[in-house]
């Protein structure tokens, strides 16, 4: 699918899309923020026992999720790490909010991120394509 029109359905996507909200006040003012489910795999230190899921909603801003769906549906089978390529900074944004959100000071461990709900809505771009052909 050409950059255009991954554009324009990611574009025409977002403008529908039930978004949700967070709020944090900080020096008396109430800030507002979208964010996103991401699906984050945990290994312990044994590597070979499976490791633990949790879901993790991330802040990313409305650029950065439109060029994120943007990379998945022109690579909807390509994992997260893939799209360090071309997406270096939101990747790290996210990696950042994961690891503050998972680990404590000065603890990182081994990690894989699953991007749930850019996955969710690239499915739902396909499907409404499929059905309009």
């Amino acid at each position: 699918m050409d950059k255009f029109l991954c554009s324009k359905l990611a574009l025409e996507h977002f403008s529908s899309k039930q978004h949700t909200i967070e709020y944090e006040e900080f020096a008396g003012n109430k800030f507002e923020f979208r964010t996103y489910e991401v699906q984050v795999a945990v290994f312990g230190d044994d590597f070979t026992q499976p490791p633990v899921t949790q879901t993790v909603r991330v802040r990313l801003s409305d650029d950065e999720y439109l060029l994120l769906l943007q990379w998945q549906l022109q690579s909807p089978n390509t994992g997260f790490n893939a799209c360090y390529v071309e997406l270096s900074d939101i990747s790290a944004t996210i990696e950042c909010q994961v690891e503050d959100k998972i680990f404590g000071d000065n603890e990182i461990g081994t990690y894989a991120i699953y991007l749930s709900e850019i996955r969710e809505d690239v499915a739902l771009i396909l499907n409404k394509i499929s059905h309009q052909q």
